[in-house]
């Protein structure tokens, strides 16, 4: 029984290799406003306002590079979604005819050979159409350095009108990339005249199959001494 508890308590490391990223707010659930409002609304042009950025009060974890975005508590039911992902509330970019864009800088460190795998579910409203200069709910991902160097985009997605569906979009980081020991930024975005919502955000970094094999190695051996 010890032997295995050793075995077990060795191997720890080995899954603390692959895993998922911590992110700050990934479920859009902080602040909390009332239904259908948005908190970063307190601003003396109204509701609808380029260039809104972290000075003004947004989504913790999150910064709005261009357009807009922000967080808001929808009303399910026909006119917005039959359901969340999770929780009660979700993010958004992009309204009326400005787009969005916004971003985390998350605190992990680009590795060679390592895999990242950005993941979101992007949630099309099913009442756009019935406001002026919204043309529908499409979005996109992206793979950043922390300085901003575009290293993977998922092109432009679409969910089911009323629906949430979650998209992905993978790096493989290079044995000389430009990007090793820079920080990892994320990004949600929509395109002109599109609003995109956005909840249950994960990163997932899984590193060379041959630093999991060695650190696999290196772990059983010393379990076996342990045992011994």
């Amino acid at each position: 029984m010890k032997a295995l508890l050793a075995t077990l308590i060795a191997l720890a490391p080995i899954a603390a290799l692959a895993g998922n990223v911590p992110l700050v707010n990934a479920g859009f659930e902080n602040p909390t406003p009332d239904d259908n409002t948005y908190p970063w609304l307190p601003h003396p042009d109204g509701p609808f306002v380029a260039g809104v950025t972290s000075a003004n009060p947004i989504v913790p974890g999150w910064t709005v590079d261009q357009g807009i975005g922000g967080l808001w508590r929808p009303n399910l039911g026909p006119n917005t979604f039959a359901s969340l992902p999770e929780g009660v509330q979700a993010g958004f970019t992009g309204a009326n005819d400005l787009s969005g864009l916004m971003h985390q800088d998350t605190g992990h460190v680009f590795a060679a050979g390592e895999t990242v795998t950005f993941s979101a579910f992007l949630g099309h409203r099913s009442d756009l159409l019935n406001f002026g200069g919204i043309d529908g709910g499409e979005g996109f991902l992206q793979i950043r350095t922390a300085d901003g160097n575009l290293l993977a985009d998922s092109g432009i997605l679409d969910a089911p009108i009323g629906q949430f569906e979650q998209f992905s979009v993978s790096y493989l980081v290079g044995a000389n990339d430009s990007a090793i020991g820079k920080t990892l930024r994320i990004e949600l975005g929509s395109p002109l005249r599109h609003q995109a919502s956005w909840d249950l955000v994960s990163v997932n970094a899984v590193p060379e199959p041959s630093t999991l094999a060695f650190g696999a190695m290196a772990t059983l051996a010393f379990a076996r001494r342990r045992r011994k």
